[in-house]
């Protein structure tokens, strides 16, 4: 199929039916969100993709329009809009081209898994492989990145202890040492320069339908209000002193 013919499919795919989730944030300091992950790890299931300690890093680029357009929509709290990541796992080879879509509290993601050769050639503005592999996903971002002129702009890394309960959709994450660099090559490398964004662990609750009700009494117990910190906005203040 040739690149014109694919392009015709943009307007359909972009309507490809995907599942959405809520999402509620917390910030609390490092004891207090220790105390509350111990509270859970005896009751939900770690991710089986974590260390002997129970984590595992997360390093993501983000990538941004001429006009700082995703940024900008959030800081004005619009209800709806997107961020635009390539995210990879310490030790991975494997990444994840991902535009995570809200409005309100209610996400979905569009993601497109890449090798790390064809990662280098996205984080290079060769998007070429994302019309080759044809799927609703990873053509609705090729027409994302050419119609919207993204580029990478920063990196994003924190550890991550994530936590699973039954088949409910129902998943809690506790990210902390949360840090920002320059999106560069050495991003493959894991060898950015990264400065600390902030010394608070930062709690998402991720559910489909109904957060159980001793989740929601425990984040009240330990004081603890929803926010709506983003990593993204957070460490692109950091890293242009705003």
């Amino acid at each position: 199929m040739s690149i014109s013919t694919k392009s015709q499919n943009f307007i359909k795919l972009e309507m490809a039916p995907h599942s959405y989730r809520h999402e509620i944030k917390f910030e609390a300091d490092p004891h207090k969100a220790e105390i509350i992950r111990h509270k859970i790890e005896s009751i939900m299931a770690a991710d089986s993709f974590a260390d002997s300690y129970g984590c595992y890093r997360v390093n993501s680029i983000y990538f941004e329009t001429p006009y700082n357009q995703d940024y900008i929509l959030k800081e004005l709290g619009t209800r709806e809009r997107q961020k635009l990541r390539l995210r990879n796992y310490t030790g991975s080879d494997m990444f994840k081209l991902e535009i995570k879509s809200k409005i309100g509290d209610v996400a979905t993601k569009y993601v497109t898994t890449l090798a790390r050769d064809e990662a280098l050639d996205v984080f290079g503005g060769e998007y070429g492989i994302l019309l080759d592999k044809n799927t609703p996903d990873s053509l609705y971002t090729y027409y994302q990145l050419k119609a919207n002129v993204y580029r990478p702009l920063i990196n994003v890394s924190y550890d991550r202890h994530a936590y699973f309960f039954g088949d409910e959709g129902f998943r809690i994450t506790f990210d902390s040492d949360i840090r920002v660099g320059a999106a560069n090559e050495e991003f493959f490398r894991e060898k950015i320069p990264l400065f600390p964004v902030t010394d608070k662990t930062v709690i998402e609750v991720k559910y489909d339908s109904f957060v159980p009700h001793w989740i929601t009494k425990l984040m009240s117990d330990m004081g603890l209000n929803a926010g709506s910190f983003s990593k993204y906005t957070a460490g692109y203040d950091t890293l242009f002193g705003l």
